[in-house]
């Protein structure tokens, strides 16, 4: 298993800004939405202006690539190149009782039958999904990917995905070795230690719509008629977002605790280090992400060809600053994606063997 070296704890003050790729054009948009959790690439750009301001390093020499700049602080990096990867972010929450749990992506190949209702704590059978046996190929089984996976033996018609849950070290553990009863919850206060159970991301953060106006990029002044409402991101008490390092960066180039200016409008979340999470690599041939993954990484690891599941792609494209112009859109697998590699490749940062 690769695991980040080294993990920090984020606790915003307020809410988080973490916009989209919408443009905000007077008389085109309005409704600007917010992705959470934040990408990889907004968490390592809080992480490096967090490096670069305290120490006085000037955004001239750093965009140009000072070779001082890169002699003192080398996992800093370049301005196009970063010398260290984020994973995450994981969530550190309370839980009932007050004792404290991780979070991970529950894996896009387990299936369990949702219950429509809301009520919190019910009882699901997950079941891992499996690829077909190359037996079936002569009775032309075929779906909307290559190499369609199947529940065997399914416990209920509805059975789908739990892409985009979140559950705890226990319960990877347990529906490891089968198929595994675990309970269902909208919030966190009725979770116990040590009980198998996925949870929404929804009982992790809430919604508040915050209406605005533009400002013009040259003068910093407000544009006259040109209002907006944004989503804004707000974590619930308890709940704490988890970054890991690829490389230690405290304490050579972070202190141990401090303030990071993360998402849009420069919003302030504290950060303190913390203990790595109590994640055990599996066995198994398959490895699940723990962060947002571009696709045309899979090409890079040359596993584009290997049996994956997921949830849903996420498209972000952005504005270059140093480049004045749109960067790419990129196609990006969700936390939580699964992909059946082998037994014996090695993973690079970011994966765990499950």
């Amino acid at each position: 298993m690769t695991l980040a070296r080294q993990w920090i704890l984020i606790d915003p003050l307020d809410t988080l800004f973490l916009k989209g790729s919408e443009p905000m054009v007077a008389g085109e948009n309005h409704e600007v939405r917010s992705v959470f959790p934040p990408m990889p690439s907004t968490m390592r750009g809080a992480i490096r202006t967090a490096i670069i301001q305290p120490r006085g390093i000037s955004l001239m020499d750093f965009t140009a690539s000072e070779p001082t700049v890169v002699q003192n602080y080398p996992l800093l990096g370049t301005w196009d190149n970063p010398g260290f990867e984020v994973v995450g972010p994981l969530f550190q929450v309370q839980i009932g009782g007050g004792d404290t749990e991780w979070l991970i992506p529950a894996p896009a190949h387990w299936f369990a039958a949702v219950p429509q209702s809301t009520e919190d704590g019910q009882t699901v059978q997950v079941t891992v999904a499996e690829r077909l046996p190359d037996s079936t190929g002569t009775l032309g089984i075929c779906g909307s990917v290559r190499d369609p996976m199947w529940v065997l033996n399914p416990t209920d018609w509805d059975m789908r995905s739990l892409a985009g849950y979140w559950t705890n070290a226990v319960t990877m553990e347990r529906v490891s070795t089968g198929s595994h009863s675990v309970n269902i919850h909208t919030s966190l206060e009725k979770i116990t230690a040590n009980e198998p159970f996925v949870v929404g991301l929804g009982a992790l953060f809430g919604n508040e719509v915050r209406v605005g106006i533009a400002l013009d990029a040259g003068t910093r002044r407000a544009r006259t008629g040109h209002l907006y409402s944004a989503t804004h991101v707000r974590l619930r008490p308890g709940v704490a977002m988890a970054v890991g390092f690829s490389e230690e960066l405290i304490p050579t180039h972070l202190d141990t605790e401090g303030i990071l200016q993360l998402g849009g409008e420069q919003r302030i979340v504290r950060y303190t280090l913390a203990k790595k999470p109590p994640l055990k690599g599996g066995t198994s041939a398959w490895v699940m992400s723990l962060s947002l993954v571009p696709f045309k990484a899979l090409e890079k690891f040359g596993w584009d060809g290997f049996h994956r599941a997921s949830g849903p792609l996420t498209r972000m494209g952005g504005w270059d600053m140093k480049m004045g112009f749109h960067k790419p859109m990129t196609a990006y697998l969700p936390a939580g994606t699964v992909i059946m590699v082998g037994q014996d490749i090695p993973l690079p940062q970011g994966f765990v063997r499950i």
